[in-house]
């Protein structure tokens, strides 16, 4: 019996991202959180860049070049950190899990300019980001949606995710 599945790179990512999305949204691990948002922005950086996209916040191509190097350190090294253990096999991290809102994001927006697909879980992450930090982005999610699908995380996501299954 083979139990083997075939899946795509962007597939891939997909998947990857709505679990980091659904671990964060139930407050779990940020760990595999971090691990999980970091794969998934690493394949669509990538297959976005293989097409000639523009390349996402995160891959540092808006940063000015004297800061390029110590911007690229501080976005990678919890993701490497958490990947390998040949050069530290003893070491540990201060690690701040407000860093897995950001890639979160990135891969988000990233997927869907890639893809042209309006997942829902992206769109729901987007729209909690949004509401919680609307000094960082230039498009502000109305508080009329966080006042109808509440403000706690794992509240808004089961209501908004309900709505749009209910919108199919």
């Amino acid at each position: 019996m083979n139990n083997e599945i075939r899946v795509s790179k962007i597939e891939s990512a997909r998947r990857q991202l709505e679990t980091a999305v659904t671990l964060y949204f139930n407050d779990k691990d940020p760990v595999s959180i971090h691990t999980l948002a970091c794969a998934a922005h690493e394949i669509i950086a990538e297959l976005n860049k293989n097409q000639g996209g523009t390349p996402l916040i995160l891959e540092g191509k808006i940063v000015k070049n004297e800061y390029k190097k110590e911007f690229q350190r501080m976005v990678r090294e919890a993701k490497n950190f958490f990947k390998h253990a040949e050069k530290d096999p003893n070491g540990s991290l201060g690690f701040n899990p407000k860093t897995n809102e950001y890639y979160l994001l990135d891969a988000c927006e990233g997927y869907e300019l890639l893809t042209g697909e309006k997942n829902p879980y992206f769109i729901i992450y987007r729209g909690w980001f949004h509401s919680k930090h609307p000094d960082v982005l230039n498009s502000p999610v109305s508080q009329m949606v966080i006042n109808k699908f509440g403000n706690n995380k794992l509240e808004f996501f089961t209501k908004m995710l309900a709505a749009a299954v209910e919108l199919k």
